[in-house]
């Protein structure tokens, strides 16, 4: 069984993740779900993740981030203040 869906805000704020492999095949995550999690400094994004919706790393302290080719939308401010 798989994860079907992260909730908005899911993690916003959560300043125990250091950092995060999203890989999200056939899982919808809501807006802002890693918004503000100011101690993320490594990023991954799998290559079954084809959107990037709004706000979803907002506000991170990303030091380094991997997106794969097929990425076909970035949402609005997904990466602002990151």
């Amino acid at each position: 069984m798989y994860l079907k869906k992260i909730g908005e805000n899911a993690f916003g704020g959560c300043n125990n993740l250091t950092n995060i492999k999203f890989n999200a095949e056939n899982c919808k995550a809501g807006k802002n779900v890693f918004t503000y999690t100011i101690d993320v400094t490594d990023l991954y994004i799998g290559n079954t993740v084809q959107t990037i919706d709004d706000h979803i790393f907002e506000g991170m302290n990303l030091e380094s981030i991997s997106i794969p080719n097929n990425i076909t939308k970035i949402g609005k401010m997904a990466f602002a203040n990151s």
